[in-house]
């Protein structure tokens, strides 16, 4: 509703019929900014209700929230109350990224250990640009991007030659 009010605000002040009714100029860049807000949840409550995504994404997205609205800190952070125990939280975003896991962790987490049987390997799985961003935290899909970019340029030069 919002996002419809911002996009025929011009042609609504054109009604005398409802023109008073219409948000002034301080009250309109309000809108535009809850908006801009409102936008970033929208996203997040999307991306968490994808089946596929996993903890450790949703901790990154989490991180992201409770550094820009720090008021969400007590509710989203990986001690909050609602999480029954952070240990496994925080473990099992580490497995996911492949990080080592503190003793409290590795215990908790020890009644979900599967072994690996002989001679099957993991499969690497192809990472996109989202991807990278997630399991990164934004560091390094900018910089592989970077270096993929100077790599296609020079594979296009040899391949002019």
């Amino acid at each position: 509703m919002v996002q419809r009010y911002i996009r025929i605000r011009a042609e609504i002040k054109k009604v005398e019929a409802v023109e008073e009714l219409i948000p002034t100029g301080a009250k309109h860049r309000k809108i535009i900014d809850l908006f801009e807000h409102l936008k970033k949840f929208e996203s997040i409550c999307l991306r968490l209700q994808r089946d596929d995504t996993d903890m450790a994404e949703v901790r990154v997205m989490f991180d992201d929230l409770i550094a820009e609205y720090v008021v969400m800190e007590e509710h989203l952070k990986a001690t909050a109350k609602i999480v029954h125990r952070a240990a496994f939280e925080t473990g099992a975003v580490k497995v996911i990224n492949g990080s080592l896991l503190a003793s409290a962790e590795a215990f908790v987490l020890k009644p979900f250990e599967v072994t690996q049987t002989a001679g099957k390997k993991r499969k690497e799985r192809d990472e996109d640009y989202a991807s990278q961003l997630l399991r990164s935290g934004g560091q390094e899909a900018q910089a592989d991007i970077g270096h993929e970019a100077v790599h296609a340029s020079s594979e296009d030069d040899t391949a002019n030659i």
